[in-house]
């Protein structure tokens, strides 16, 4: 399972889909998390935390999803590789977890490319560290589901093409 993870994390990197879906993740994230804090005042100053941020990296996480699943399975059909992985000696489990667990390491190291902003937060005043921490935990668990609800999808369907507006749909 391990060589799988490895080969999922390598076709991924060697596409522009990450690239350009994570430039796109980080540079959303960091407009609204500078437009929340270039807007303050003393008479509005908010609390300390990464609750409305969080709130938007799940709202953006939604719609990253579909393009960083669909491609898993997708590519296997595409390559002819599929019949090969399902006759090899990886069980159906093996096969999914390690495809499922190379996406998910790909979302934590987004999530870990935007701890940059409770640092910001954490120069700024004097948060709450567990509130901080279960943000993320929480993201990472949201971005788990969506990935495992769009493996479930685009493993079950013939082409993908087209196919993630079925994800945003369910």
């Amino acid at each position: 399972m391990k060589a799988l993870i490895k080969k999922e994390l390598k076709i991924i990197f060697a596409s522009p889909i990450f690239a350009i879906v994570s430039a796109l993740f980080l540079f959303l994230t960091g407009f609204a998390f500078t437009a929340s804090m270039t807007q303050l005042t003393p008479q509005k100053l908010p609390e300390a935390s990464v609750r409305g941020i969080v709130y938007f990296m799940a709202v953006i996480l939604l719609f990253i999803s579909p393009f960083l699943t669909m491609r898993s399975f997708a590519e296997e059909r595409k390559a002819g590789t599929l019949e090969f992985l399902r006759t090899s000696p990886l069980s159906d489990l093996d096969l999914v977890l390690g495809k499922f667990l190379g996406v998910l390491s790909l979302l934590i190291l987004i999530l870990i490319l935007t701890l940059e902003f409770p640092i910001f937060i954490f120069m700024m005043g004097k948060p709450d560290v567990g509130v901080m921490i279960l943000s993320y935990a929480g993201l990472f668990l949201l971005g788990a589901s969506f990935f495992s609800y769009g493996h479930f999808l685009f493993g079950s369907v013939q082409k993908s093409n087209g196919r993630s507006d079925i994800e945003f749909c369910f």
